[in-house]
């Protein structure tokens, strides 16, 4: 059972944002719980130890950061994803906007656009996909919207892996279609290779006549069909 000191605080988990010095040391010892820890690590926190901590009743979490001020670590929250924004078009465009306007600029605002991009909600989300579990809908947004920053190819690879496993109805294979048919059209990126197993999963005659279609096209796009129609004869 929750403490009721840590219940009766648990709204400051949705009203900070962040915390430095002898304050975050509190806050961790007082409301929140470990999630994982690493000692002796380079980001010092508390009792010698850093890593992530969680608040065991609202699930959001916090880590230490770098503060600007040496030997003064900071406590930051991580934006918070509801399953409702990972399954919108308009978080991904906003997320992947802020994400390539602040990157490289170091410090809290970075951390805070990776982590809204990147967040706990949506890492959870994936790996239940990736066990065949929940719905492949948010998975399907993500690729729909083609976010493009740092990371994202990496990231991409993962979510066609999973959503290639999971329980597709009919609509979810003619999204992924258009999908696969707007990727090639940009020509070979990274994640090809999970492209072409993405593509063997929902193949159709349809699919394959509009990938035809896309090779008469430029190229680069004729490289890219070229290759996927090779490997749909591939294990």
């Amino acid at each position: 059972m929750i403490p009721v000191a840590k219940r009766s605080r648990c709204g400051d988990c949705f009203r900070l944002t962040e915390l430095s010095g002898e304050f975050a040391a509190r806050y961790v010892r007082e409301h929140l719980v470990p999630l994982e820890l690493r000692p002796g690590a380079a980001l010092s926190s508390v009792d010698g130890v850093w890593g992530r901590f969680g608040c065991p009743v609202t699930d959001q979490v916090w880590q230490y950061v770098r503060d600007p001020e040496p030997g003064r670590p900071m406590l930051k929250r991580y934006p918070y994803a509801s399953p409702e924004d990972l399954a919108s078009h308009g978080f991904w465009e906003r997320a992947s906007a802020e994400w390539r306007r602040v990157h490289g600029s170091g410090g809290g605002y970075e951390f805070e656009a990776f982590n809204r991009m990147y967040s706990q909600q949506w890492r959870s989300y994936l790996r239940s996909l990736q066990a065949g579990e929940g719905s492949p809908e948010a998975a399907i947004v993500f690729l729909e919207v083609d976010p493009w920053c740092p990371n994202s190819g990496y990231e991409k690879q993962k979510v066609m892996r999973f959503v290639s496993r999971a329980g597709l109805s009919s609509s979810d294979r003619e999204r992924l279609a258009n999908v696969v048919v707007a990727v090639v059209k940009k020509g070979r990126r990274q994640e090809f290779t999970e492209l072409s197993l993405l593509a063997k999963r929902i193949w159709t005659d349809e699919l394959a006549q509009r990938l035809r279609d896309v090779a008469s096209a430029p190229a680069t796009a004729s490289r890219a069909v070229e290759m996927l129609f090779r490997k749909r004869f591939t294990r």
